[in-house]
């Protein structure tokens, strides 16, 4: 890296000249982070956390050794419902605000779908018992 000669010098007849370096460089303040879908993202975890000993039991059950296993869904879907109480108003709030702020809400749509899975089992439940 070479740098200019003062004026008057002998090195700026040598035919030093400058380099990028020396250049000035306009600064220009980094691009904005993208703002982050916590709501979205806290909906999918309590969503993971009520779906997946469902599905393990879900699973296991279809193993014809373990086919008493199935009782313990009658403790899971309450347990499931809760938290789909839960997942739904946040997943809608992440949804929300998200558009507003002009953010992803991909994690907020996730939630709302696995909220929607949470609670199907349990409708499903209660139109089945409709019928006569």
């Amino acid at each position: 890296m070479t740098t200019p000669a003062a004026p008057g010098s002998d090195d700026a007849s040598s035919g030093a000249t400058p380099t990028s370096a020396d250049t000035p460089v306009a600064w220009s303040s980094p691009p904005p982070r993208p703002k982050r879908d916590v709501y979205g993202i806290v909906a999918t975890i309590i969503a993971a956390i009520g779906l997946v000993p469902t599905l393990a039991v879900v699973l296991i059950g279809l193993i014809p050794a373990f086919n008493l296993v199935w009782w313990y869904l009658l403790v899971l879907f309450p347990f499931t419902a809760l938290l789909a109480v839960l997942v739904l108003p946040l997943a809608t709030v992440g949804i929300v605000v998200g558009m507003r702020r002009g953010a992803r809400i991909r994690w907020s749509i996730t939630a709302a779908v696995l909220g929607v899975i949470m609670v199907a089992p349990i409708g499903l439940m209660y139109a089945g018992s409709l019928t006569v």
